[in-house]
């Protein structure tokens, strides 16, 4: 998703925002010198090639002069080996990230703590591809996430905990019918550590961006089944979790037609990715697609 953000140009560079008179400069915010395309702002800016250099040895030989990004990245993957795209990928995700930090909490990481969040989280990547392989074929099958019916939206939601910084993560996908993701929210929430209140408040936060968006025709999903009994369910609960829970009850009338149900965390890997990233914010980050 965020690959195709940037070879269609609409990533919100300095450019893009000077084209619709947000703000008064289009100059990269890092090195001042050059208007903030994609291209400058994920491969030519010098300070971005500082990263890149140190990524691979082959893509230090890639050509560097400017040219629209689509052009860059169809090179790129071109010359690479199919085993360096992953690389590729999110390497350019965690430089756009790199440059938002700078711009929103003055923060700039140096190239070599860029490339440590790159290989941890091919790591990770590696580890789900691991866990899924020891998954038989049947139970893959009925595990992973699948589309709602036509003119519905389903939006999948996880909350992931920082217990040293008492910090709850919150990230909520959305997608259409055609499997196309329509929407995101990470939400960091500054609160005492207890998963089960991180997944009801998640599961709040994911019933609110639903109605922020005027949606109608939802299914919800999440992997408490705890939370998910706690919103079904019809006994009272007067604790705070259960305040929650009757919060969310009156905000799904607002909805035309509803379900929230359970799902393992197998389909439910978009929203439980989001919510660690939201960790590393300092307030929440929305992106909706046209």
């Amino acid at each position: 998703m965020f690959l195709w953000r940037s070879v269609k140009e609409i990533l919100s560079t300095r450019v893009n925002l000077h084209k619709r008179k947000i703000i008064d400069s289009p100059l990269c915010p890092i090195c001042l010198l050059h208007p903030e395309t994609v291209s400058h702002a994920l491969w030519m800016c010098k300070v971005v090639q500082n990263v890149w250099n140190i990524s691979s040895r082959r893509i230090q030989k890639s050509k560097t002069e400017e040219a629209p990004f689509y052009d860059l990245l169809s090179n790129l993957l071109s010359t690479l080996p199919p085993e360096e795209h992953t690389k590729l990928a999110i390497t350019a995700k965690e430089i756009w990230f790199r440059r938002n930090k700078f711009i929103f909490e003055s923060k700039f990481a140096s190239p070599q703590q860029v490339l440590k969040l790159v290989s941890t989280s091919i790591i990770d990547l590696e580890e789900l591809e691991r866990n899924q392989q020891r998954t038989s074929p049947q139970i893959q099958r009925t595990v992973r996430w699948c589309k709602p019916p036509n003119n519905f939206y389903k939006l999948n939601w996880d909350a992931a905990i920082d217990n040293a910084n008492c910090k709850v993560g919150i990230g909520v996908s959305i997608r259409d019918w055609l499997g196309l993701v329509t929407a995101t929210l990470r939400s960091p929430c500054n609160s005492f550590h207890d998963p089960l209140w991180g997944e009801a408040l998640a599961a709040l936060r994911a019933v609110q961006f639903g109605i922020e968006l005027s949606l109608k025709y939802v299914i919800f999903e999440g992997y408490s089944k705890q939370v998910v009994h706690g919103i079904t369910g019809e006994a009272e609960d007067w604790s705070m979790v259960g305040l929650i829970y009757q919060d969310i009850k009156k905000l799904l009338g607002t909805y035309i037609s509803w379900s929230v149900n359970h799902v393992p965390r197998q389909a439910n890997t978009v929203a439980h990715c989001l919510a660690k990233r939201s960790l590393d914010l300092s307030e929440d980050s929305i992106h909706v697609e046209d």
